[in-house]
């Protein structure tokens, strides 16, 4: 009878080692869903706001907004686009309601804005979103739930 002798595999290189980890850690994104934007930072509810920085659960008082709104009128607008994961909803931009859901290129001045999100009384997203003035648009996502 012959023997089959198997060979010792030989240890890893550094280099084998950061290839295999980098490797799992690209698979373990891909099968969680991260990494599909790149730039888009979510907050404990699942809003994911891209090209722009969120606050969630915040407000900003009238005389703010009114300060904000003066010292921006005349930069130019920024596209505004808000879409809703499986289900529909209403935009408001500070106070005011702008369109239902999805919403895709509305003007915005840079600067910060309150904005809530509602599917009838049921609010699904509500904070101060940050726009910057070399912002080429801003892309808000909300989980409906």
């Amino acid at each position: 009878m012959q023997q089959s002798m198997q060979m010792p595999r030989p240890p890893l290189s550094l280099l084998g080692r950061c290839r295999r980890g980098l490797i799992t850690f690209t698979c373990f994104c891909l099968v969680l869903g991260v990494g599909a934007s790149a730039n888009a930072a979510c907050d404990e509810q699942g809003t994911c706001v891209e090209g722009g920085t969120w606050t969630a659960n915040a407000s900003l008082s009238d005389k703010a907004r009114r300060k904000i709104a003066k010292k921006n009128r005349k930069k130019g607008d920024i596209d505004l686009t808000v879409s809703i994961e499986g289900g529909r909803g209403s935009v408001f931009v500070d106070g005011v309601w702008i369109s239902s859901a999805p919403l895709e290129g509305h003007g915005i001045k840079p600067g910060r804005h309150d904005i809530q999100v509602r599917d009838g009384k049921a609010v699904l997203a509500q904070g101060v979103l940050m726009v910057r003035r070399k912002s080429s648009g801003v892309t808000i996502t909300v989980p409906h739930g």
